[in-house]
């Protein structure tokens, strides 16, 4: 079997130094995986750069996707990409929207910690990545995350849910992981179920660092002055209940601003089951309530048509079961 590793930095890839974790350009997954298996693995290393994830922006994100598209067309059973769990949910997104229907598993691998410290998942994550591409468990893009209940947890690429603050744990939007390893044995997730999982998306040769997207969460007395300067679409995650402050007068003007520009608003986080009263508003405001989805998924899907090589189809945006 040959599997190529892309390493891009993050914890995984990680070492202290003067206090502080940084990145090196290696790391001893494949080395730590033979010493334990022997040589059944043919592992092929590339390293287009060492960052820590919090540090990516949307110009790392065209070469990415550049050196996995290049490498679909050679002999490879499955890729595992190393990166930092702090933007791993936004990569694993792009990757999804834009090559999501490769006929091979890629698989994004994180670490919570160092290696060398006992508490890391990080070669747990790797081996479970190297066992879903010998056994063929699925094609596309994939997260396996061992979580703090011991399990791990194979995620799709776009349904993966941003972290929870304090917590190392990945999480699937409602629960809708594809599969886990529990004591070492595969089990796929009965209830994995999901319409129009991954869009083909093109992505532009290269992106500027900014994003064009303007992501707002809903806040007790928000005031809406952000700036539209260079915004071409905004993104509105609602509370819990799917609901926000509607009756806000700086919504409103706020909602005015983006029409007269021609920037439109959506929302995440409504299950257009029954309504709260306060969402009546959204229509009058013209903010588009998006079908259930992640909402790191529709901040990446947003700022792909904003790069201008696809588009935002409302329609099937607001109808349905799942983005």
């Amino acid at each position: 079997m040959k599997v190529l590793i892309i390493l891009t930095g993050g914890t995984i890839q990680s070492s202290e130094l003067n206090g502080y974790l940084s990145p090196s350009g290696t790391t001893a997954l494949a080395d730590m995986y033979m010493k334990k298996y022997g040589n059944t693995v043919c592992f092929d290393t590339l390293s287009p750069f060492t960052i820590l994830s919090e540090n990516v922006d949307c110009s790392h994100y065209p070469k990415l996707v550049k050196i996995v598209s290049e490498a679909l067309h050679k002999n490879y059973d499955g890729i595992i990409m190393t990166h930092g769990s702090d933007t791993l949910q936004y990569c694993a997104s792009v990757l999804s929207y834009t090559l999501g229907n490769m006929r091979i598993p890629l698989m994004l691998v994180a670490s919570n910690y160092i290696l060398s410290d006992a508490r890391a998942n990080g070669f747990d994550n790797f081996c479970a990545a190297v066992d879903f591409i010998k056994n063929q468990y699925g094609a596309g893009v994939y997260v396996p995350y061992r979580n703090s209940d011991g399990k791990c947890y194979i995620h799709r690429g776009n349904l993966t849910m941003p972290h929870n603050m304090y917590s190392d744990d990945i999480l699937s939007l409602s629960d809708m992981f594809y599969g886990k390893y529990e004591d070492g044995k595969w089990e796929f997730n009965d209830f994995f179920h999901i319409e129009n999982e991954d869009k083909h998306y093109m992505i532009a040769d290269s992106c500027p660092e900014e994003s064009q997207v303007l992501w707002i969460s809903a806040h007790p007395g928000e005031n809406y002055s952000f700036s539209l300067d260079g915004i071409k679409s905004v993104l509105i995650s609602s509370y819990h209940s799917g609901t926000m402050c509607t009756s806000s007068k700086r919504l409103k003007s706020f909602a005015a601003k983006a029409a007269e520009r021609g920037i439109p608003i959506y929302l995440v986080g409504n299950e257009n089951v029954l309504q709260y009263d306060s969402c009546r508003e959204y229509e009058k405001l013209g903010i588009h309530v998006l079908r259930k989805a992640s909402p790191i998924a529709m901040y990446i899907r947003l700022w792909l048509e904003n790069t201008g090589n696809s588009h935002f189809d409302i329609e099937e945006a607001v109808a349905g079961d799942y983005l």
